[in-house]
């Protein structure tokens, strides 16, 4: 049965998505303002779902995680304001969307039983679309996606039901996992790994993981983005 707490995530990321939607078409600075201080507003509400354990499956589930995978999908393609010298663009509504949304997806990833049980869909839906921050031009940004991928893969890297490289006939997930990573997340790495700690101790920790669960695919790209020790 639908609960009423099902409709109001859905509506909730239904609002979100147009928001997002108008955000990126904004043509004036003021529009774009207006806009970005009335998504601040209700991201938070979508971080009390899932942060509660009660209310969790509300927002991860069949229905809402494609509009999750939308949501990061536009998120990433905001323009950002230019960066003032004096820091006084950081703190303002446009500025906070994406980060907002990433440490939403980044606490997704507390709840592990929800995350494994739609593994398929948090592998087709979900890592592609934070994958889409890693180029960002701000390293808080950079930061808070690889640290919510990072925390999001290694959960399903590590479950020989989602990836299992080394299987006669390797999955669906495992393929598309496969090459999510070797094609959009470590072509990033040798840009990451020369930011601020603790960047490279997170990209140093999925790549680890990666290479213990014998990804040919994986070794491949390590040693053609020349990422592995000299």
């Amino acid at each position: 049965a639908v609960s009423v707490f099902d409709v109001v995530s859905l509506f909730t990321l239904q609002c979100l998505l147009e928001g997002l939607r108008q955000l990126g078409a904004a043509t004036s600075v003021n529009n774009a303002a207006a806009l970005a201080d009335s998504l601040v507003q209700v991201l938070p509400v979508l971080l009390h779902l899932v942060s509660s354990a009660t209310l969790c499956a509300c927002i991860v589930g069949s229905r809402t995680l494609p509009l999750l995978g939308a949501m990061c999908e536009l998120a990433a393609r905001i323009p950002l304001p230019p960066a003032q010298p004096s820091g006084g663009s950081a703190g303002s509504p446009l500025s906070q969307v994406q980060p907002l949304v990433l440490i939403f997806m980044e606490t997704i990833s507390a709840q592990q039983g929800l995350v494994l049980e739609h593994a398929s869909q948090m592998v087709h839906c979900i890592l592609p679309t934070i994958a889409a921050f890693l180029p960002s031009n701000r390293i808080d940004v950079r930061l808070l996606a690889l640290k919510s991928f990072v925390d999001i893969c290694i959960m399903l890297l590590n479950d020989f039901y989602v990836f299992d490289p080394m299987a006669e006939s390797p999955s669906e997930t495992t393929v598309l996992l496969e090459a999510v990573l070797c094609n959009r997340v470590l072509p990033t790495f040798p840009s990451l790994l020369g930011d601020e700690f603790p960047t490279p101790s997170y990209a140093f920790r999925l790549l680890a993981t990666l290479l213990s669960r014998g990804s040919r695919a994986a070794g491949t790209a390590v040693r053609e983005l020349n990422l592995a020790p000299q």
